[in-house]
């Protein structure tokens, strides 16, 4: 299980993506995302995590490298653009349930 810090509050969550049981803070924007991914436990180690959830807490800012923020919101986008899943599928899923009608359908008349 991926360990992450909230964003905007500090609290550790499961997982990066997951809204913050304390402060119900979703990252939805790609920057929001990758910064959240950064401040999981795929790029912090150990006692890392437990000071930088300290640092938010406390009301301090976290610095992200740049180059790290960059590269993770073009995974990001890749992905999102490259995935079967999420709103790129729906036609497929219209479609699928329309040919599946149809099916129902003709069987219907052939069958009666």
């Amino acid at each position: 299980m991926t360990q992450a810090i909230c964003l905007q509050c500090g609290t550790q969550t499961v997982g990066a993506f997951i809204p913050c049981k304390e402060c119900h803070f979703e990252p939805a924007s790609e920057e929001a995302r990758a910064k959240s991914i950064l401040l999981s436990d795929h790029f912090i180690r150990g006692e890392g995590l437990k000071e930088t959830a300290r640092v938010i807490q406390s009301g301090g800012a976290v610095q992200f490298p740049e180059a790290a923020l960059a590269s993770v919101v073009e995974k990001l986008s890749r992905k999102r653009v490259s995935s079967p899943s999420g709103q790129r599928s729906r036609p497929r899923v219209a479609a699928g349930l329309a040919c599946t009608a149809l099916c129902f359908f003709l069987a219907l008349i052939f069958f009666t």
